[in-house]
């Protein structure tokens, strides 16, 4: 399984490949949104002016293979160093000290042959303050953790607004249930709902749908995410409507707005709040919203969650196997640009009274 994200921070957290390593290794854990174990991760370096190795590009974590699979798993992240000047693998925990070292070097014989002219492999015991690292052919080259806590790279992130979770379990608990009784309950009136009205009719016309749709976005920019139990059914009958649904898929374009942060913060409210098999259609939102901003790892950990709920769903299955292939953000924002029906001009205090 492998995670693939565009460092949210990467302007704030200026670290090239000839940075300090432990310093380069202490980034790793703020920009995926957790502290990885027994993982692989790879920081490909783009060119400085110069054209040296520089700054962060793109991470992409993944669990450490068994040894007759490293040529596999290595092979399939050649594309992402090509055209690069070098990279950088940190191996984290694996149970020994330079573990996994077959897949190591079956990365590094990748990298090269994709034509990346500096490769940098180094193995650390956990992601956690103090913990001893070295690089796995210079036995000089090794040293301890800075301060996770404390030090420059922690200080640079809380400036950044990143929130670093203790695993990547504790991360994807963010799209847990908030109240299972409560969606015990929501099930029962979707399968009431169905049962009257039939599986092929919605409860809601296309522009109720919208309606539905903005007046939750606002809700959520002024901060309130209370949703009773109709406006759960409701806003999961707006979406069964192809257009209401594509519509929100171009609120995420472009990112970091009033508007795509609002809606992101109300599909994330919805995945706790909706039962399966609606819930699949909030959590592939989520999925494309945070993906498109950058955040490759709690996209993986959405769209999981909305195969769960729903494994048919189809823009689900499209849109995790574009996130496993690691396309690029930007290749998948022309999704989002074609509708515009949900257009909102969100102010930047929620207060501010506007027009509708």
């Amino acid at each position: 399984m492998a995670t693939s994200t565009k460092p949210a921070a990467q302007n704030d957290i200026r670290l090239s490949l000839g940075e300090d390593p432990g310093e380069l290794i202490a980034a790793i854990a703020p920009l995926l949104g957790f502290r990885p174990a027994d993982s692989a991760v790879l920081i490909v370096h783009k060119r400085d002016k110069g054209g040296e190795a520089g700054m962060i590009e793109q991470m992409v974590r993944c669990d450490l293979p068994p040894p007759e699979f490293a040529l596999l798993a290595a092979g399939r992240f050649g594309p992402l160093v090509r055209g690069h000047a070098g990279a950088t693998v940190v191996v984290i925990g694996g149970g020994t000290e330079l573990a996994s070292p077959e897949f190591v070097e079956a990365l590094r014989a990748t990298f090269a042959a994709a034509g990346a002219e500096e490769v940098h492999c180094l193995w650390t015991q956990e992601m956690r303050t103090g913990a001893p690292w070295r690089c796995y052919r210079d036995s000089d080259c090794r040293g301890v953790l800075p301060d996770l806590e404390g030090g420059r790279v922690a200080a640079v992130a809380a400036r950044a607004g990143l929130v670093t979770y203790s695993s990547r379990e504790a991360s994807a608990a963010r799209l847990n249930a908030a109240d299972p009784a409560a969606i015990e309950r929501r099930s029962r009136l979707f399968d009431e709902v169905a049962d009257k009205a039939g599986p092929e009719s919605s409860a809601l016309s296309v522009e109720q749908g919208f309606t539905v749709v903005r007046e939750a976005i606002r809700h959520t920019h002024r901060g309130d995410l209370e949703l009773s139990d109709e406006d759960v059914l409701q806003l999961a009958f707006a979406l069964q409507h192809t257009e209401v649904r594509d519509a929100c898929l171009a609120l995420a374009v472009p990112p970091r707005n009033n508007t795509t942060e609002a809606a992101e913060r109300l599909w994330l409210t919805l995945v706790r709040e909706c039962p399966p098999p609606e819930r699949a259609q909030f959590g592939t939102l989520l999925a494309f919203s945070v993906y498109l901003r950058g955040d490759g790892t709690f996209a993986g950990m959405a769209i999981d969650n909305a195969l769960s709920a729903d494994p048919g769903y189809l823009m689900a299955g499209l849109l995790s196997r574009a996130i496993e292939a690691m396309l690029p953000p930007e290749r998948l924002a022309d999704l989002g640009r074609a509708d515009q029906a949900l257009d909102l001009d969100l102010p930047d205090d929620p207060k501010e009274p506007r027009m509708s």
